[in-house]
């Protein structure tokens, strides 16, 4: 009997010994999860890049199809004294893009308010427009769960606002880009770039700030730089306040609108994931800077007009970045 109990004393566990493999084990999956987390991001962002891709490929395809790209504003549709029933430009890629389906459902003879039912498209387009394209959402945005037809990717209209005309796209730009008209190179211009969902719903997108400047409806709509640069240097500062409802004013909503209050559009005056910035406490549809955003860790995917995707740090230098928002700028600064 002496020689069994000492045999079962052999195989038991103490505490102490139990607790040390529990902390062992607490401290091998600390040390994991960061990684698995990581290597989850790093797919998100490949996906996201990905999609950028599939529009420039798309771009690629309409461009030889027309000899140019699509209008900020594509199949324009205005009652008199009304306007906000554009279409995204990103319409005019769905069949290149193998959507061709939801763009056949698509009434052109009505508005892009498809179905919010209080602009003139009224609920003509409810069909089409309340489809889900996942080739326009960010898996890394948390809020393009929240939004029924979410958008992430925003065409770059120059510096400033939206309606300058130092950007290869106008905020309510009918005009066509071409390539010839892309002097300072297809490979030195950006074409799209990536935005945050604000964050009303859930509150989990930090972004939602917004810098109160209320010298941005000032801003002179010039292909002059030297005149530019100084002026949206000295704007944008300070404290930057949230913006209720800001999500809407983001181009992130509606992935079908153009302009108006889904603006799908982003600019190059300051650098990316910095707040964006509105002329006093009006939305940026109004004036101002709508600023690349992302929930990537340090910048931004950005699809250049020759369709490569490159991603862009947060600490990009500002003439740099500023020079790829200028189709015509004759910069001569580095590419991105």
């Amino acid at each position: 009997m002496s020689g069994l109990r000492k045999s079962r004393d052999r195989y038991g566990f103490t505490l102490i010994e139990l607790l040390v493999v529990i902390a062992i084990i607490a401290v091998l999956i600390a040390l994991l999860l960061p990684a698995i987390q990581q290597a989850r991001e790093a797919a998100r962002r490949s996906q996201c890049a990905n999609n950028l891709k599939q529009l420039g490929l798309a771009m690629a395809s309409y461009e030889s199809a027309f000899a140019e790209y699509p209008g900020a504003c594509v199949y324009h549709w205005y009652l008199a004294g009304t306007s906000g029933g554009e279409y995204n430009v990103k319409v005019a890629l769905l069949p290149y893009m193998d959507r061709s389906p939801i763009f056949e459902q698509i009434n052109f003879q009505f508005g892009s308010t498809h179905y919010t039912g209080n602009n003139q498209g009224g609920t003509s387009n409810s069909t089409a427009g309340q489809n889900r394209v996942n080739s326009f959402v960010c898996p890394s945005d948390p809020g393009g769960e929240l939004v029924s037809t979410p958008n992430n990717y925003v065409r770059n209209a120059g510096l400033h606002r939206g309606d300058t005309n130092n950007g290869p796209w106008a905020r309510g730009g009918k005009v066509s880009p071409k390539p010839k008209t892309i002097i300072d190179g297809l490979a030195r211009t950006a074409a799209f770039s990536e935005k945050l969902h604000g964050a009303t719903f859930s509150g989990l997108v930090p972004n939602n700030l917004a810098y109160a400047d209320a010298n941005m409806g000032s801003l002179p709509d010039t292909n002059d730089l030297s005149v530019l640069y100084p002026l949206l240097d000295a704007g944008c500062t300070g404290s930057p306040v949230e913006f209720k409802q800001y999500y809407g004013a983001r181009g992130t909503d509606y992935w079908m609108r153009s302009r108006t209050r889904a603006n799908p559009w982003y600019n190059h005056g300051m650098t990316p994931n910095r707040p964006d910035c509105v002329r006093g406490t009006q939305f940026p549809w109004n004036s101002g800077m709508n600023n690349a955003s992302s929930m990537h860790t340090g910048g931004v995917n950005v699809l250049l007009f020759d369709g490569n995707v490159v991603f862009v740090g947060d600490t990009v230098d500002k003439s740099v970045w500023r020079a790829a928002g200028t189709p015509r700028g004759n910069e001569t600064t580095n590419a991105l």
